[in-house]
């Protein structure tokens, strides 16, 4: 079996990962666009010759990579993985919106190179035309995750939801992998039904059960603090995962 280590990149080397592949994309925009189009001199004629609009073009490069990596990656990947249940299939839509635009807007970008300079206002019409259609798909797309769980009872401010419960089992692992390492896979197993099985909003706001389970999580976060018999916590664990599996169960049936 794979201990906690064998079984992939943390989230902070996730993290790091990320930002180290932005940090170099966007160091190599300049570099490359400063080596790639000549500096004008007298007599200099061709396509990749630094023109009036050079600078602000390096810099809208910068913008667009900050928008794909950090306004949709890196937010609508955290997003994903906090809203799975109701409205995670809107957010890879506003993603895929956000990417294409991108992606466009580079094109763009690299045709208006061969534009003569009396003409580069085209590019910017076309740039400034992509950005409203953009603008009104991601508008609509957050009016529709809204109307999705419209009318759809929210689980009560005094209970927990299922995204705190996972948090409050995530913040635990490393106190359980030294009091009880036997326990974590367990645990990590029962983050994982909880993150992906259950909804956050409808029928579950008003499950006694599911009231039932919240409190027996923070019972065991406790225990685990505690520091108490490895054999207990992962009857705990148990208990609360067969209970889950009712939850589970009684949702669907509805």
């Amino acid at each position: 079996m794979l201990n906690e280590q064998e079984m992939g990149p943390s989230r902070d080397q996730m993290r790091f990962g990320f930002l180290l592949a932005f940090l170099s994309a966007a160091v190599a925009i300049p570099v490359v666009g400063l080596l790639a189009f000549e500096k004008p001199s007298p007599g200099t004629v061709g396509f990749f010759v630094r023109g009036p609009y050079f600078w602000p073009k390096l810099i809208w490069c910068e913008i667009l990579l900050a928008v794909l990596c950090l306004g949709g990656v890196w937010q609508s990947g955290g997003r994903l993985l906090r809203q799975r249940q109701q409205t995670g299939g809107g957010i890879v839509v506003q993603l895929v919106v956000i990417a294409k635009a991108c992606y466009w807007s580079l094109a763009l970008l690299l045709a208006s190179v061969f534009l003569p300079d009396n003409m580069q206002h085209w590019e910017v019409i076309a740039q400034v035309l992509l950005l409203v259609i953009t603008i009104g798909f991601l508008a609509s797309l957050t009016i529709a995750r809204g109307l999705q769980t419209h009318g759809q009872t929210p689980i009560p401010p005094e209970v927990k939801r299922p995204d705190q419960l996972v948090a409050l089992l995530a913040s635990i692992e490393p106190v359980a992998a030294g009091s009880s390492p036997g326990s974590v896979t367990s645990l990590k197993s029962l983050k994982e039904r909880i993150n992906y099985s259950l909804p956050r909003v409808g029928r579950i706001a008003s499950s006694l059960k599911y009231r039932e389970i919240a409190g027996e999580i923070e019972a065991l976060c406790a225990a685990i603090e505690s520091q108490n018999q490895p054999s207990a916590v992962n009857e705990h664990i148990s208990r609360i995962d067969r209970k889950l599996t009712l939850l589970v169960t009684e949702l669907a049936g509805h």
